[in-house]
């Protein structure tokens, strides 16, 4: 899924904020522009804010 396509942020945007989260360590790089949500970032989509 091409996220940019999807949302009305700008691609750059998206780009930053991709790289955020991954600094974060909420996703992880595939390849070729795709992201795996790691634990940590399945943790922040269901709401545990206790981590």
């Amino acid at each position: 899924m091409d996220i940019a396509k999807t949302t009305d942020c700008h691609p750059i945007t998206v780009d930053h904020t991709c790289a955020y989260l991954y600094k974060q360590g909420h996703i992880h790089p595939r390849g070729r522009g795709r992201y795996e949500v790691t634990e940590s970032g399945k943790q922040q989509i269901t709401g545990g804010c206790d981590s």
